[in-house]
């Protein structure tokens, strides 16, 4: 009896123990064993996770490390490393350099053709010595053109049909930017910013200069300098502002103001008319260059000091070409609204004025990135600088 007992209850155990390890579902799911989920591990973000993808770099609300800043109304080109440390903190200026906007000539006198449009902008591509479509400006650098010799004025320049009228580089500009491209000009390095001085001549301004219709220019190894701190996607932000300080004694920046920073470059007839890396030296000896490819090398003071312009009225607008007035397209002091800190890279109250010739393209909010604005109240306009006559 014992024995029939003992048979039985191991029988039964048996059968439990079976059943616990195939259970069924009924339905759709019937027949189908369910299995015990693994235990998922914690997500480990890789670098190419956590990257900036090419989508993101164009999202209007992607910041760039590093920004631009061109204020349409004092003909300034400044570049800004963003700081992150803190939400909304002050930006630094790395450089700053002069610039010539769009101007009317004798052959456009629309307002709306010849101005350069403001807005927020993203650099969309960058070529070594850039040359139009059509073939209107030919490049500063093109196997089998003649180069133009150092030296050389600007009408020597022109008889070569314009040559060189894009400098060493060219940074076109998206969205909705039409063909108003940041640039470089003609000539040498040895020939500075001369070539901007001539061009703001009122009488050449007018009638020779070919490159007028709203692009910006720089001198050649300004915009070298720009193509080397500034990646695709970098922020661009033309703006028509009064300018400020929000320290006017520029304390952070007093090491720039007498002692200058030097950039080394080597220009060499690589990649013409193709996009291409920076020109910086330690770069271009990575690329293991022959010295008959170089045209050109030399060493750039680099202006980290922030030089604002004042706004100052002038009688029938005499001088506004000049960029010593502060108000290049001539509108009325009422009309602009807010300022820009030159020191900080901010913006206090900005609002593009709503006047023609200005228009506004760029990103459709037509509003600046929120790491560019600022509440700070405690600034003071650029003040107009008075002639010394103690002598």
């Amino acid at each position: 009896m014992n024995t029939l007992i003992l048979f039985l209850l191991s029988i039964s155990l048996f059968s439990n123990t079976s059943m616990a390890q195939a259970i069924t579902v009924s339905g759709a799911e019937k027949k189908k064993v369910v299995k015990p989920k693994p235990v998922a591990k914690p997500a480990v973000k890789s670098k190419a996770a956590t990257a900036v993808t090419k989508k993101d770099v164009w999202n209007q609300e992607t910041a760039s490390p590093v920004f631009i800043v061109q204020n349409i109304a004092t003909e300034k080109l400044r570049v800004y490393r963003r700081c992150t440390e803190a939400i909304l903190c002050a930006h630094e200026l790395i450089f700053e350099a002069d610039m010539i906007v769009g101007q009317s000539t004798s052959n456009q006198k629309d307002p709306k053709i010849f101005a350069t449009r403001l807005g927020h902008f993203k650099i969309a591509k960058r070529t070594k010595f850039f040359e139009d479509g059509n073939g209107k400006y030919p490049a500063w650098f093109k196997n089998g053109y003649p180069v133009v010799p150092k030296g050389s004025n600007a009408d020597v320049w022109w008889n070569n049909l314009y040559s060189g009228a894009y400098g060493w580089f060219t940074a076109q500009l998206g969205p909705n930017a039409g063909e108003q491209v940041i640039h470089g000009t003609y000539g040498w390095a040895s020939d500075k910013d001369n070539f901007l001085k001539h061009f703001r001549n009122p009488f050449v301004s007018f009638i020779d200069d070919p490159m007028a219709e709203g692009a910006t220019r720089v001198e050649n190894q300004a915009i070298a300098y720009i193509r080397h701190l500034a990646d695709l996607g970098t922020d661009v932000l033309r703006v028509y502002a009064l300018e400020g300080f929000a320290d006017q004694n520029l304390v952070r920046y007093q090491a720039y103001k007498n002692q200058k920073t030097f950039w080394d470059w080597v220009l060499t007839n690589k990649d013409a008319q193709k996009s291409s890396v920076s020109i910086d030296r330690s770069i271009q000896l990575k690329k293991n260059y022959i010295y008959s490819d170089v045209l050109e090398e030399g060493r750039f003071e680099v202006d980290r000091y922030p030089t604002g312009m004042p706004y100052s009225a002038t009688l029938f607008g005499l001088g506004a070409g000049l960029g010593q007035t502060g108000n290049t397209y001539q509108i009325k002091r009422k009309h602009f609204k807010g300022v820009f800190l030159i020191d900080e890279g901010r913006f206090v109250n900005y609002e593009h004025p709503q006047v023609t010739p200005l228009t506004v393209a760029g990103y459709p909010l037509h509003t600046l990135p929120a790491y560019a604005l600022t509440q700070n109240s405690s600034y003071v306009l650029v003040p107009i600088e008075t002639p010394d006559t103690s002598n």
